[in-house]
């Protein structure tokens, strides 16, 4: 979600988000190209056979299961599991038949686990299953009938023909349609407060709610996803666009002029960059589970919106 300062603005760079390719340009970066996060859509595939899954962890042909594939941990990520279960238990008290997998480890795993054994005590039955780490999830994607994430997970699911709804901190849940579609492909597959159905879990809820009760829905979206990955986020377009970078690399080298101010530029803000990481760790302010600084994140998507330039930062990332 953030370009370091220190990189060489005459060297062609790739970005994940059009928000930031734009930022980058901005910034003085030579050529900036987006390369969002590759899908193989060959393996993934909505053909791939998740009844196996379904057979292993007792999931009946007339449950509804939402899966949710990620790192358990406090960066990012908790938020959005816990808002699942609790949408999830609101689902299941009400009378729906559905189930939550959380596929994933890491270290708030205790933390998801109680909340998980609290929601299934409130529902009377298991509605939310931890199942842990699996070499290749694969299978849960397959079984599941709507998929909830960000980032590569949720394109992974899309590339499966999955309907999705993209979570993110603050309270974001965002059902992902054609009119919302425009907004992931700027911002990236993840959001900061509001959506268009409110905040929070009652929004997470609603969402999941349409969903649920429309297997007509849930089969046109799941179009929807997989169309998108095929076309945008596929392997071969992404080889696609590394060849034609490699291939404008090599027919329009950096001027050598512009190389050794680029040589300046990149010494002092590395040196800068290093100073910044080491104080970080001896004030204790340093990621643990991420590198992308949550604040960042926010000013990616909140500058994006606004349609101004992302200040990169001086210091470190």
């Amino acid at each position: 979600m953030s370009v370091a300062s220190f990189l060489p603005r005459d060297v062609p760079l790739t970005v994940g988000t059009e928000f930031i390719r734009k930022a980058a340009m901005e910034a003085g970066y030579r050529q900036v190209e987006l390369l969002e996060p590759p899908v193989d859509t060959n393996a993934d595939n909505p053909a791939v056979d998740g009844d196996g899954f379904r057979a292993r962890h007792g999931i009946q042909p007339n449950e509804v299961l939402l899966a949710m594939v990620c790192r358990l941990v406090p960066d990012l990520k908790l938020e959005g599991l816990l808002s699942a279960c609790e949408a999830v238990r609101e689902l299941a008290v009400a009378g729906c038949p559905v189930r939550l997998v959380i596929v994933g480890d890491g270290r708030a795993r205790g933390e998801v686990a109680r909340h998980a054994a609290a929601v299934n005590a409130s529902a009377g039955r298991e509605v939310v299953l931890i199942t842990g780490e699996m070499t290749d999830p694969a299978a849960a994607y397959a079984a599941a009938d709507v998929v909830i994430g960000q980032g590569g997970s949720a394109l992974r699911g899309m590339a499966f023909g999955k309907p999705l709804v993209v979570v993110g901190e603050e309270g974001f849940s965002e059902l992902l349609t054609s009119e919302s579609l425009p907004v992931f492909l700027g911002q990236g597959w993840y959001g900061l407060g509001s959506g268009s159905l409110g905040v929070g879990t009652p929004a997470l809820r609603i969402a999941l709610e349409r969903l649920v009760g429309s297997p007509k829905l849930r089969s046109e979206l799941g179009q929807l996803g997989r169309q998108l990955t095929e076309q945008r986020f596929s392997l071969e377009h992404a080889a696609n666009v590394v060849e034609n970078l490699y291939l404008s690399a090599i027919r329009n080298p950096a001027p050598f002029g512009s190389m050794l101010s680029d040589f300046v530029h990149v010494s002092t803000g590395l040196v800068g960059n290093k100073i910044g990481r080491k104080y970080q760790r001896w004030t204790g302010r340093s990621s643990v589970d991420d590198n992308n600084a949550r604040e960042l994140i926010a000013a990616v998507i909140t500058n994006g919106k606004r349609g101004e330039t992302l200040p990169f930062r001086t210091g470190p990332q």
